[in-house]
């Protein structure tokens, strides 16, 4: 069965790794993405081979980066030490607790840094040009001291 024949709530990001995580045992591509041992934490074991076969399937996409950023959004933890180290674990994701999906949520998106303002604090006015002949890069300013072409 995939996910398209399970009867199964698998509209959330974790609901469709929960059933992605399953089929790999079930279906026998374990030797991508599998559980580790112990069921807290999983691995993708070929980045490859799951980009281009199975996330497209669960996910509606192929980039490895983008599922890296789902994974973040909901505050998986990457393993850095130990023997599951390179897997991925969430205290509410563990293997055969499905009961656990609703307390994962979705964290809020980075708010963008505003745009540079301008300062209001005064300013003093640039002195006017008051030079005369060549000025950089051989541009002729004439006897007036201004150059009307705007600033290079």
């Amino acid at each position: 069965m995939s996910l398209f024949n399970r009867h199964i709530d698998a509209v959330t990001f974790p609901s469709k790794l929960m059933l992605l995580l399953d089929d790999a045992e079930r279906l026998g591509f374990e030797h991508i993405i599998s559980w580790q041992p112990g069921g807290a934490s999983f691995r993708v074991w070929d980045v490859e081979t799951f980009s281009k076969s199975i996330m497209k399937t669960y996910f509606s996409q192929n980039k490895f980066k983008s599922f890296q950023r789902q994974l973040n959004i909901y505050s998986w933890r990457m393993i850095s030490l130990g023997p599951n180290k390179g897997g991925y674990e969430h205290e509410n994701f563990i293997r055969g607790r499905q009961d656990l999906l609703p307390r994962i949520k979705r964290g809020k998106r980075k708010e963008q840094k505003p745009k540079a303002q301008p300062s209001h604090r005064p300013q003093e006015p640039c002195p006017p040009l008051s030079c005369t002949g060549t000025f950089q890069k051989g541009i002729d300013l004439g006897n007036s001291g201004q150059w009307s072409g705007g600033w290079i």
